[in-house]
């Protein structure tokens, strides 16, 4: 099922920063803290995020499983990819980045969390998504096979 993730308000309107599709019985609950939004940008037919932030859940409705999700956005001119960022994927037609590192418990972390950080650079939107997934491993491993359908915009007619 596919979701969209949006921020915005009566005064400016819905601005989206992407679309995620998850698997069944996985849907998002936005997190406690409001999306940040900056600047924005209208492209393509929609209304985008350029220069922002937001967190969310997604919840596993029939295991319980949360697995924590943070997007931030901000403008493609000046960008280069990080060099840390050492796999690739195709995403809505842009070559991402992609890494997957494991957080070890410490001072404010009781276990072992995994975390799958996604770069995508979007010249239709003249922006770049910086996407964070984090949690149990089990959840991330069920996630991860969705991530190349995320859409950074609508897909281009004809």
């Amino acid at each position: 099922m596919e979701f969209e993730l949006s921020a915005g308000n009566i005064a400016i309107g819905t601005y989206t920063l992407l679309y995620i599709t998850l698997p069944e019985g996985w849907g998002v609950t936005r997190a406690e803290s409001p999306p940040d939004v900056y600047y924005t940008i209208l492209k393509g037919g929609g209304a985008w995020v350029k220069m922002g932030e937001a967190s969310y859940y997604l919840v596993n409705r029939v295991r319980g499983e949360v697995v924590g999700l943070d997007v931030r956005c901000r403008p493609l001119e000046g960008w280069r990819p990080r060099r840390d960022m050492v796999g690739s994927i195709q995403v809505n037609t842009h070559q991402a980045y992609i890494k997957r590192v494991l957080l070890k418990p410490g001072l404010f972390r009781r276990r072992e969390l995994h975390e799958l950080q996604l770069v995508v650079p979007c010249r239709d939107t003249e922006r770049v998504l910086e996407v964070r997934f984090t949690g149990q491993g089990e959840g991330i491993d069920e996630i991860a096979p969705q991530i190349s359908s995320l859409r950074c915009h609508n897909p281009q007619p004809g």
